[in-house]
């Protein structure tokens, strides 16, 4: 987790503006996020590959799926 939540950290520090710092809760708040989000893409891919009667998820299913997913994490 710290490696990936460093990375995460680094990469909203960039697009924030210099002036602006982030609470470390917030930070978190953010990586739980993405880690939901990422999670939900997995069972989404997975449920699209099963009804292809497939067994492994391709990049297909995940493009498949991304869209659908990305709106229900917009709110």
């Amino acid at each position: 987790m710290n490696n990936d939540s460093s990375r995460i950290r680094q990469n909203i520090k960039k697009r924030l503006p210099s002036h602006i710092d982030l609470d470390k809760y917030v930070e978190h708040m953010i990586y739980m996020d993405y880690i939901m989000f990422m999670e939900r893409l997995a069972e989404e891919a997975c449920k699209s590959a099963q009804k292809k009667k497939q067994t492994k998820i391709t990049v297909d299913e995940i493009m498949d799926v991304t869209e659908d997913v990305l709106q229900e994490f917009r709110g």
